[in-house]
């Protein structure tokens, strides 16, 4: 048991696998079918209001990287309108008034524009503007996932080793986070390198020992 780990946490990681290939074996019996799995279903919805991360250690921090002017441009008001359109699902009303009046080289707004292409016209069509995103503003955290979304659903030649530098590269940056370390055990997945990605889960259960995902997809990992 590692220091500080609760008895009940260190429990439930040492029975992990055992758990995993009871489960497996139930499944391929007929006995407790598991659930598909899809890139779709495994990862929670894109996020659409970026936040700026708080601490300006992280790798992904842009207090010291960001443009000096603001998205919005001289209309502060986009900064509470264009999340609650999103939000709304007016995405077209959202994307016409980004094009119109915010800083159109600017990283949050980028990430607006990628956010918009997702609700219209599927979130393969988001990577464009999550990538121009980042490249902009390498602090953008949340462009990070969204950018993984967008990957797992576009699927070209290199896509998924993309989505794989990326994901691991958000959990490297929120190592106390349990849902980065998921999405890298979804990516593994998808380039069928399951015995890695039960280790992503495993990683996922340490730091959350009820992740449903990561139960159901360790399942998958072993069947």
């Amino acid at each position: 048991q590692g220091p500080g780990m609760p008895a009940s946490t260190s429990t439930t990681l040492s029975s992990q696998r055992g758990d995993w290939r009871r489960r497996a074996r139930a499944a391929r019996a007929g006995a407790e079918p598991a659930a598909a799995t899809t890139p779709a279903a495994a990862l929670a919805a894109a996020d659409v209001a970026p936040t700026v991360p708080a601490c300006a250690a992280s790798p992904l921090c842009v207090h010291e990287r960001g443009p000096s002017r603001e998205w919005w441009g001289d209309d502060r008001s986009l900064e509470a309108r264009l999340p609650q359109l999103l939000k709304e699902g007016r995405a077209e009303v959202a994307r016409t008034l980004l094009l119109s009046k915010a800083e159109p080289a600017h990283g949050v707004t980028l990430f607006y524009l990628g956010v918009c292409a997702g609700i219209l016209e599927g979130e393969a069509a988001a990577v464009d503007p999550y990538e121009a995103s980042i490249a902009a503003m390498p602090g953008l955290g949340i462009a990070y996932g969204n950018l993984v979304r967008a990957y797992l659903a576009r699927q070209r030649t290199g896509d998924l080793e993309r989505a794989l530098v990326l994901a691991k590269t958000l959990a490297s940056s929120q190592p106390e986070a349990a849902e980065p370390q998921y999405v890298v055990g979804v990516v593994l997945m998808q380039l069928r390198r399951f015995s890695d990605a039960a280790g992503a889960y495993e990683a996922t259960l340490r730091l959350d020992a009820a992740h449903h995902g990561a139960h159901v997809n360790g399942v998958h990992c072993l069947q």
